[in-house]
């Protein structure tokens, strides 16, 4: 049940007529969870989060803003919005949790996101040398950490503060990220081969 896990990995893997994220956790090869859908990733398109040991049991859905149980009850949403001289600000809200701002944390990520050298620092392959760490917390909530690691291929890492978060709005945060904010070499490749009526 991915509404246990405490911390794990998720690795992505581009396509033209598909996108899929797969979780991972410590000391197992297989997934635990996959976010997928049959489309480009730059599609509004949403995702199907699967669980369970064939990876065939419907956990929810998925989009780049926001998270829905099985049931399609609502979850909460993701969101950024732009700031002058500084980098974007991050928002997620899950109800009772309060209004979860993703803060910098680490030094390379606060030397690129909130100094007067970030104009300088974020250029769009800075992500493939610089590993990008956010902690998204309220007065409510310890909320959770997630991390780009660097690279080329772009892969996230996700540690949670207070089991109430819900871990598809995390998925969510991974999905908005990818789309509106990470660098990945393969994105391109897909977005030219993606069929274009396929959205």
């Amino acid at each position: 049940m991915i509404q246990t896990l405490s911390s794990f990995t998720v690795t992505a893997d581009y396509g033209r007529a598909h996108t899929t994220y797969n979780v991972h956790v410590d000391g197992q090869q297989a997934p635990v969870a996959r976010m997928h859908k049959d489309t480009v990733y730059s599609s509004p398109s949403e995702y199907r989060v699967y669980t369970g040991p064939r990876l065939d049991e419907l956990a929810g859905y998925v989009t780049d803003f926001s998270a829905k149980a099985a049931d399609r009850t609502p979850l909460g949403k993701v969101d950024t919005r732009t700031r002058a001289l500084r980098d974007n600000e991050w928002t997620v809200i899950q109800n009772g949790l309060g209004e979860l701002t993703g803060e910098s944390a680490g030094v390379s990520t606060k030397l690129r996101r909130d100094s007067r050298l970030g104009n300088l620092l974020s250029v769009p392959a800075s992500e493939f040398v610089f590993t990008t760490r956010l902690h998204f917390r309220s007065p409510e909530s310890a909320g959770f950490e997630l991390t780009r690691l660097r690279g080329v291929r772009a892969r996230y890492a996700a540690t949670i503060h207070d089991g109430r978060v819900n871990r598809l709005l995390i998925l969510a945060c991974i999905a908005h990220y990818a789309e509106h904010h990470a660098q990945d070499i393969r994105q391109p490749l897909a977005e030219m081969t993606a069929n274009p009526f396929k959205r």
